[in-house]
């Protein structure tokens, strides 16, 4: 039977990835299934202080992997976090947009890793994002061992959007029972960030198809305007007080 870990809570002010594993928990015991296990709050302290980051060190626990045994308390904690994942069969890694964002659920993982893809098809999300990602973070650094592994991206971390819970729930759900999911787009997205400080407004809703020039929403009363063909997977919140160089959307190319 294959062994199966649940993570979330490594950024500790991302609630609905935390109260999704926990709530995946129950159903866990509920139907008592010795294979798999959820770590809901993964970076405690963070999550108690509703910060990101520890902290003691202020690392972004998520960049520090695969961690050192006797460096700093984020160093520690991904050393040990990383050394109990390399045991298991298959890894998924719960988050939520972060920064006043909010995102359609997507699974972001190496895709150029079979292992990988195979992974990605029997979770089953609408989308999932090629990504080599960033040194340091679980998915990269376990799939370097040949583990599958992924992060599964949903929401905000700013509130609880139920929707998108129960979305991912669903499949992992379904994945733990080996049941079919839903089939899978593979893509590429890409960000489009703020040219200037300053007010942005947002045109355009999660999972709209837009087209190459559309206007997708205004900065400073300057219109943003896709530069490509896709779906919007990520959205900046209506701000007064946008950074240049913030992320304002990502577009997953169709």
């Amino acid at each position: 039977m294959k062994k199966i870990l649940i993570i979330a809570g490594i950024h500790g002010d991302e609630v609905s990835a935390v109260l999704t594993a926990y709530e995946i928990k129950e159903w866990v015991e509920k139907n008592s299934l010795k294979n798999i296990t959820i770590i809901p709050r993964a970076n405690k302290i963070a999550y108690c202080l509703g910060l990101k980051e520890n902290p003691e060190d202020k690392k972004n626990l998520n960049r520090t992997f695969p961690g050192k045994k006797d460096g700093t308390f984020s160093e520690r904690l991904a050393f040990k976090i990383f050394n109990f994942a390399k045991n298991f069969d298959y890894v998924i890694d719960l988050h939520n947009y972060a920064n006043g964002r909010t995102c359609l659920p997507f699974i972001l993982t190496d895709l150029k890793k079979q292992f990988n893809k195979d992974f990605a098809n029997k979770v089953g999300l609408s989308y999932a994002v090629r990504c080599l990602g960033n040194k340091g973070q679980l998915f990269i650094e376990l799939s370097k061992k040949n583990i599958p592994s992924m992060i599964i991206e949903f929401g905000s971390s700013e509130k609880v959007e139920r929707k998108y819970i129960e979305i991912v729930k669903k499949a992992v759900i379904n994945f733990i029972q080996n049941k079919k999911n839903a089939k899978v787009n593979f893509i590429d997205y890409k960000k489009i960030k703020a040219p200037s400080a300053g007010k942005f407004i947002s045109k355009v809703c999660l999972g709209k198809i837009v087209n190459k020039g559309d206007v997708l929403g205004l900065m400073n009363k300057n219109q943003i305007k896709a530069d490509s063909s896709g779906i919007i997977l990520g959205v900046l919140k209506d701000t007064k007080n946008c950074n240049k160089e913030e992320t304002l959307f990502a577009v997953g190319n169709l």
